[in-house]
């Protein structure tokens, strides 16, 4: 995605930009037919006023945008797709992050000249196991990659400052082998486990959307 001043470029799914134009994790929004993961638009959006100063900015496409920008996307998406929805708070599973008995078993970071946490997979085509590692990673970056994973809110009750490393593999229940599941290998290699309770989840359900017609 680039972007300018007043004016946003990419090439994504319209999952993707309904995202960004609600600010909103991917698990967020439901419903909707199965082409707004799979179909791939050149999107071009352009504010009617210069941004460049608009203070109050938002993840969108994977960077902080001016909130006016996602305002012109959500307006994009109901004049060009015909895209109705509606916000749905549920009960639902949410989660905690804790250290777990026995204390965390985070690293020092070796390399602290970048910082993230990924995830990945081994075998192809078909994977075996998967990964998630992170390198000079702050509790706020591991609780968002939770997050992604888990599909529902975790909050960071560590109170652990800092940066640190870490990596486990980990399988599902459609891999074969020796992994471990998910919760069990986060806690066996980081000292750190979720805790589940019942909280407010929000949601955006999709009700309608059409696909457009060319340029």
């Amino acid at each position: 995605m680039k972007t300018f001043p007043n004016r946003l470029s990419s090439t994504c799914n319209l999952h993707q930009l309904i995202e960004a134009a609600y600010s909103l994790e991917r698990w967020q929004v439901t419903g909707g037919p199965a082409w707004l993961d799979t179909d791939l638009l050149d999107i071009e959006a352009k504010a009617s006023e210069d941004l460049s100063g608009d203070s109050e900015r938002v993840p969108a496409l994977g960077r902080p945008a001016p909130r006016k920008m996602m305002l012109t996307l959500q307006t994009l998406l109901a004049e060009r797709f015909n895209l109705k929805v509606h916000r749905e708070t549920r009960q639902d599973n949410v989660f905690t992050l804790v250290v777990a008995k026995g204390g965390p078993k985070l690293q020092t970071p070796k390399d602290t000249s970048r910082s993230y946490v990924g995830s990945g997979r081994r075998g192809f085509p078909q994977a075996i196991a998967y990964t998630m590692e992170g390198v000079n990673a702050s509790m706020e970056q591991l609780v968002h990659a939770l997050e992604g994973n888990m599909r529902r809110p975790v909050t960071d009750q560590t109170g652990l400052p800092g940066k640190y490393d870490f990596r486990f593999e980990y399988g599902d229940d459609s891999t074969s082998g020796d992994s471990p599941a998910f919760l069990t290998a986060l806690q066996d290699a980081t000292g750190l486990k979720l805790n589940t309770a019942k909280g407010p989840v929000e949601f955006l359900v999709v009700d309608r959307v059409d696909k457009p017609s060319a340029n």
